[in-house]
């Protein structure tokens, strides 16, 4: 079994070897750190487009040839050409939000600050009690979570500016965390020579590209390291066949899956490709299965546990839950808008079911696995995510 210290190792490994990225204004060449009106934009763009995207654009000129060069030295010089490469580049004008909607906004702010003092100055008897009450209750309520707690937003189908902007952060993170390691390592050559062994240790550098991917993610980032690891091994082997479909456009390796029919039972691998072959029902909207990787990542009460580990032991607990059903309902919301409700409400039930039937078919291709081959002999990220003790 990989301890915890060495699973610690393995994961501060890769974030030794993290670099920040610095994202590139598309408008002037600036210094960006994300999505704008779904462009990546630094925050001077972002103001300027905000201020004059809407204006009649007749009005404008260029004082020269309609050509100007535009860069972080040059932006303010001119307005026109400016905000005409803000729109050559597709930043979006209608996600501006209306005087109205900010006027609302701003009033939301103000309540929910309002009730926050309201709540901190209302420390009573009845409160304490009610704590007390709370606390038994919270000693039954882990062992009986509902799958997913619906908050008072779950059924608000409407996007905020915020979420496309969550979304599209969230995109770029996992378009970023991408490499090709199909084609560098596993080819038809290599693959005829390839054991089971070679095969699955080779598979680390997929594993690894997925975390890079959650270590993009501030949610993410915000918990406890060791609730990190915890949560990496026993979900990320869950959630990998959805990477894999993601990375390969949907469309499967007939070479692999050739040999790994050959290296596992016929039966297993015929259920596996037809889980990877059902969710062609998202092709056209591969963003649903991105924040599935994302909310599913959170969960501590679908999970299957190693056999050696009774129950989650977590740290930040209630943070973890919060980042849970926050990605939930912005996986709904989303759902909502490229779908009718009683779809999307098929969509999340068909999640689901696919999330715990994959996970029967990891447990019991782990058991193939121990059958056939020496644990030590897998790299100790692989054999820790698959469990191969």
């Amino acid at each position: 079994m990989v301890s915890s210290t060495e699973m610690i190792n393995i994961i501060e490994g890769e974030y030794e070897m993290e670099s920040i990225e610095m994202l590139e204004c598309r408008v002037c060449g600036g210094p960006a750190h994300g999505y704008n009106f779904d462009q990546i934009s630094c925050d001077s763009c972002k103001a300027f487009f905000r201020r004059n995207a809407l204006r009649y654009r007749p009005k404008l000129k260029c004082r020269y040839n309609s050509s100007c060069e535009i860069t972080v030295e040059t932006r303010r010089l001119c307005t026109y050409c400016r905000l005409k490469k803000c729109f050559d580049i597709k930043m979006r004008k209608e996600w501006i939000r209306t005087e109205e909607e900010c006027r609302v906004r701003k009033l939301q702010r103000l309540s929910t600050k309002q009730n926050k003092m309201n709540k901190s100055s209302n420390i009573s008897t009845i409160e304490k009690i009610d704590n007390q009450s709370n606390l038994l209750s919270n000693q039954f309520i882990q062992y009986k979570q509902p799958i997913f707690t619906m908050n008072k937003n779950f059924y608000s189908s409407n996007l905020t500016f915020d979420d496309w902007s969550l979304i599209n952060n969230i995109k770029h993170a996992y378009d970023t965390s991408i490499f090709d390691y199909d084609t560098i390592l596993i080819n038809n050559s290599s693959l005829i020579d390839s054991t089971l062994k070679d095969f699955i240790n080779d598979k680390q550098q997929i594993f690894r590209s997925l975390i890079q991917f959650y270590k993009k993610i501030p949610h993410f980032k915000q918990i406890n390291l060791e609730d990190q690891i915890l949560l990496i091994k026993c979900n990320i082997s869950h959630l990998i066949h959805i990477h894999y479909i993601l990375k390969d456009n949907f469309i499967e390796n007939s070479n692999i899956d050739l040999y790994l029919n050959k290296w596992i039972n016929s039966n297993l691998y015929q259920q596996m490709s037809k889980i990877h072959y059902s969710f062609n029902c998202f092709i056209q909207y591969p963003i649903v299965l991105i924040i599935v990787l994302v909310a599913f990542m959170f969960i501590i009460n679908l999970s299957r546990l190693p056999d050696y580990q009774l129950s989650l032991q977590l740290i930040d607990r209630h943070l973890i839950s919060e980042h849970h059903n926050f990605f939930i309902t912005l996986l709904w919301k989303y759902l909502n808008v490229i779908y009718d409700k009683k779809d999307a409400i098929q969509a999340i039930e068909f999640i689901v079911f696919q999330f715990l039937r994959y996970q029967l078919l990891i447990y019991e291709m782990g058991s193939i696995i121990l059958n056939q081959i020496n644990p030590d002999q897998f790299h100790p990220l692989m054999k820790s995510v698959l469990c191969l003790t």
